[in-house]
């Protein structure tokens, strides 16, 4: 491999929307097995899942692990597509990106220890929504915990366009938003997704006016003097509609699926609407120019 770009996503619906944007580029799935993966990748997935202490973590924990979501070539470029958990999940991303650079950039190192190939070119890229915050304020905390993690005093990164190369790594960022700077990837897809396809997004839009603000609360089991009982609990659930429209219009096409195989089987993307795209173009632009 001449270049590996980590691509680290907020969730599944992101590393879904780009494995598509991905493949409409012509990069295929990479299948081969992680222990013919090109040195040190193999060893740094392999080190990632022998290292996890499984008897000391609950089942959801073991479906967290930081093992690459899709993997995908073209040529001589791999790109790896991480689901961090959400843009909160700092540690995640930190523990990532230091565990990789701790591979030795030499190939003087000998015995158990790690090589980075010195002809490959390496990157880490951030893939974050603006939500309210907007794309300046999302850069400047990316910047923030890039600085922490290669322990720079500077960084001057932008989105969808300079990139830094630091110590020999590239890093960069994408953020997801409308053209007002706000919002998140959901503002990107649905416009795609529902051109051709008006009538069923109104019908799922107008299926999400039936929800009651009521039950956007969790009902919870609890035992109450030895009594079980259901309580309203004054956590609210994480509605989105956007999401859920999504979801509802997915439904036609692949039952009982998530949204992240919705987003990545749906035929609600095609690729002549990614290639006039303008918002796609751009994020392919970006990813061209790394």
């Amino acid at each position: 491999m001449e270049k590996v770009v980590f691509f680290i996503c907020e969730g599944a619906h992101d590393v879904a929307f780009l494995y598509r944007l991905f493949r409409a580029e012509g990069f295929e799935t990479y299948k081969e097995i992680i222990g013919k993966f090109p040195q040190p990748l193999n060893l740094f997935i392999l080190e990632a899942l022998r290292k996890s202490n499984y008897e000391n973590m609950n089942l959801m924990e073991t479906r967290q692990k930081t093992i690459p979501a899709e993997i995908l070539l073209k040529n001589q470029t791999l790109v790896m597509l991480y689901d961090i958990g959400g843009d909160s999940n700092k540690n995640k991303r930190k523990d990532l990106i230091e565990k990789f650079l701790a591979l030795k950039p030499s190939a003087e190192s000998g015995g158990d220890e790690w090589v980075v190939k010195i002809d490959q070119e390496y990157s880490f890229i951030y893939f974050f929504d603006a939500d309210n915050k907007g794309i300046g304020q999302r850069v400047k905390e990316i910047e923030l915990e890039i600085k922490e993690i290669f322990k720079v005093d500077s960084l001057n990164i932008s989105h969808a366009g300079k990139t830094q190369v630091l110590t020999g790594y590239e890093v960069g960022c994408y953020i997801f938003a409308k053209e007002d700077g706000l919002g998140k990837l959901e503002d990107i897809m649905i416009p795609l997704m529902q051109e051709g396809n008006e009538e069923i997004f109104q019908k799922a839009a107008d299926f999400l006016k039936l929800k009651e603000e009521g039950r956007l609360t969790k009902l919870e089991m609890k035992r109450t003097d030895g009594e079980l009982e259901e309580k309203r609990s004054t956590k609210k659930l994480d509605f989105d509609e956007k999401k859920s429209q999504i979801g509802i219009a997915g439904q036609l096409q692949v039952s009982g699926k998530s949204n992240a195989v919705i987003i990545k089987d749906t035929d609600y993307i095609k690729l002549q609407k990614i290639r006039d795209n303008h918002l796609c173009r751009n994020i392919l632009n970006f990813i061209h120019s790394l």
